[in-house]
């Protein structure tokens, strides 16, 4: 509800961007997303809700687990272990997450999702597009 105070009127969420865990991605992709639908995603529900629009950007961070059989909130509610968590420590911290938010920023949602959405870290490689 907090966000109410600085998005006033429905063109300004146009202008959010909001960061959040995923479980639908694989551990440490990311990718942007406009305007959809909350996934299940409580904290996006709420915004959705409060700012009665779902026209905003999002971030959104993978920390799925392959082969998970638990339900997205036990999921989320757990603690990574130290692997899992090292993953999520390079995203912050690489060129790539910084260089997409800062191409978000400059050249808009479309161009930046053509060019950084695809992305998955994996320590030393790229995953092509083909496999995401």
């Amino acid at each position: 509800k907090s966000l109410t105070h600085l998005v006033k009127y429905k063109e300004q969420s146009a202008q959010l961007i909001v960061v959040h865990d995923d479980t639908d991605l694989p551990l440490g992709s990311w990718r942007f997303a406009y305007a959809r639908g909350a996934g299940g995603q409580k904290g996006v529900l709420s915004i959705m809700e409060s700012l009665k629009t779902k026209e905003f950007v999002r971030l959104r961070i993978g920390v799925g687990k392959e082969g998970a059989v638990e339900k997205a909130g036990d999921i989320v509610l757990q603690k990574f272990l130290p692997e899992e968590l090292a993953v999520i420590e390079r995203i912050g911290a690489s060129d790539k997450f910084t260089s997409g938010i800062a191409s978000l920023m400059e050249h808009g949602l479309e161009y930046s999702r053509s060019r950084w959405q695809h992305w998955k870290d994996t320590q030393t490689q790229e995953v092509p597009p083909s496999q995401v």
